[in-house]
């Protein structure tokens, strides 16, 4: 198990935690993306705007992130391909380890996560929520017009959840390039990160109202809040 942190790159074999410094390639110890290929190479993005990438025990800087000089906020594959959202400097990408000219989308515009479903490019920046598709690039005006920290597919309902800074949470299908949305949950709000368990239900983690839980209804193939953990119940703090 390997885990990314503010403090470095750590390996947990099932007995002991080896800690996997990173400053010494590329000046830099927080991890703040990761992504893996379809062979098993780990790249690592961090604060500084500095790329790694593990193969096996052995790290290599991609040098030409030496010039991003921001944060890494998030790491796809798409089309075969590495994209790299850099916070202040829009989305690059890279191929053979080398960054492909300078950036390809939204070069003025914060951009924060990424998700890649039936070759369509779910964007999510400071304004909203951009797709992306052979070549063609739009804002969707139907989703919340803020800043959006996460977006996660949910493989047993196949609907995608996109958590916001300040508007909620919203479910949407994505079909045939085509949204549609099923449900808003506006009362969750600073969503930091979505996940998904291995019975398709959902972890909300939030910044100041701790984590919620809904559970996944298969024969109703929806969601509903089950219990929320917060300092009540046994978290240090309500900061997620």
């Amino acid at each position: 198990l390997w885990i990314g942190t503010g403090d470095g790159l750590f390996q947990y074999d099932g007995n002991t935690l080896n800690s996997y410094p990173l400053t010494f390639i590329s000046g830099d110890n927080f991890i703040s993306a990761s992504t893996i290929d379809n062979k098993g190479v780990t790249y690592l993005g961090l604060n500084n705007g500095t790329i790694v990438c593990r193969i096996g025990q052995k790290f290599y800087l991609i040098k030409e992130s030496l010039t991003f000089k921001s944060t890494i906020t998030q790491m796809t594959f798409y089309k075969n391909e590495l994209w790299v959202a850099v916070q202040n400097k829009g989305i690059f990408k890279i191929s053979q380890n080398k960054v492909i000219d300078g950036p390809i989308l939204l070069p003025n515009i914060q951009t924060y996560c990424f998700l890649n479903k039936d070759d369509n490019l779910l964007i999510g920046t400071s304004d909203g929520i951009y797709i992306y598709n052979n070549d063609n690039l739009s804002l969707i005006n139907s989703l919340p017009q803020t800043k959006i920290e996460s977006i996660k597919l949910n493989p047993f309902s196949g609907s995608i959840f996109i958590g916001t800074e300040d508007e909620g949470m919203v479910e949407i299908a994505l079909n045939n390039n085509k949204i549609k949305i099923l449900k808003k949950y506006q009362f969750i709000n600073n969503i930091k990160d979505i996940v998904n368990d291995r019975e398709g239900n959902i972890w909300i983690a939030t910044m100041g109202d701790g984590i919620f839980f809904y559970r996944y209804n298969k024969e109703q193939n929806s969601f509903y809040q089950e219990f929320q953990f917060t300092t009540e119940n046994g978290l240090p703090n309500m900061q997620i």
